[in-house]
């Protein structure tokens, strides 16, 4: 008898089956801005579009359907006209081949494309902010992995502004592999595993603001991996690399902006992860537009 009402109860659970039409909003296409400078940079911006939820996206590398390859983009410097910008099918952008960003100077991007509302994105140039001093201990620990770190201390002299910073520490291949510090200024997104207990962040995620230092001279100590200090080869011009620290002077939007990106790739193929939503600062479209100012120092 148990068996008869277990296989009807499952028969019944199968068989109901309840169809539910949804009007999905269509909302319009719009146009995406990503653009970002530091100083002494040529104008280059990536123009791509929006695609309604139920528009099928194609696999096919040959066909990006996102790409808007018929643009007009304008680029103006405090206000005035300063360049118009060509597409560039090399670098899949519009590009400059002779305008550059300069200190205490504004910008804004307005691109136009046939059948899309007018975009604008809007930016100014921070001041220039560079490390006073950078010491390196070598092998000073061991991760909880074994692994030997060494210790950078990097001294720099905030301004009595709200200000924000990325730091990233790099190399040929790319962003350190693991960042650590203890140091509470340094935003504890970005990390390699939650779990972590070592705070393990990639190297180019370490975002840092000034609410408990403003106005004053800071050291932030980070532990790097001690093979990642030593110099590298080129392989094209065979010359000898040595790995860089980049300060990045940047505005509130765009700590925001790459505060989001660091969520998104902390929770990216976690199904009970909340949806994290990447900042976007651009009128009447999508993507982000900023500009930086930037220190390279190399760690000797």
């Amino acid at each position: 008898m148990k068996q008869i009402t277990a296989i009807l109860l499952l028969t019944l659970l199968v068989s109901c089956e309840r169809k539910i039409e949804m009007n999905m909003p269509q909302e319009a296409s719009k146009l995406v801005i990503n653009a970002q400078w530091p100083q002494n940079r040529l104008y280059s911006v990536y123009v791509s579009k929006s695609l309604p939820i139920t528009d099928p996206v194609s696999y096919n590398s040959a066909e990006n359907r996102y790409l808007v390859k018929n643009a007009l983009v304008i680029v103006k410097e405090n206000s005035k006209v300063s360049d118009t910008l060509k597409w560039d099918s090399l670098n899949v952008r519009y590009s400059s081949s002779k305008k550059r960003t300069k200190f205490d100077s504004s910008y804004t991007v307005e691109v136009s494309a046939p059948g899309f509302t007018t975009a604008y994105g809007y930016s100014f140039m921070p001041a220039y902010i560079k490390p006073s001093k950078i010491v390196i201990k070598r092998d000073v620990r061991t991760s909880s992995e074994g692994i030997l770190q060494s210790e950078v201390d990097v001294t720099f002299s905030d301004l009595s502004s709200a200000d924000f910073y990325l730091f990233r520490f790099r190399t040929l291949q790319g962003g350190f592999s693991c960042v650590n510090t203890n140091d509470n200024v340094v935003e504890r997104t970005g990390l390699s595993s939650p779990f972590d207990t070592d705070h393990c962040f990639s190297g180019n995620k370490l975002l840092v603001k000034d609410e408990t230092f403003n106005g004053k001279e800071k050291t932030i100590v980070f532990y790097v991996n001690s093979v990642e200090l030593a110099p590298v080869i080129d392989p094209v011009s065979r010359r000898t690399i040595r790995p860089w620290l980049e300060l990045m002077h940047i505005h509130e939007d765009y700590f925001n902006y790459i505060k989001s990106v660091n969520l998104y790739d902390d929770v990216n193929g976690n199904p009970l992860a909340e949806p994290v939503n990447v900042v976007s600062n651009v009128r009447n479209g999508y993507g982000f537009f900023s500009v930086y100012t930037l220190s390279v120092d190399t760690l000797k």
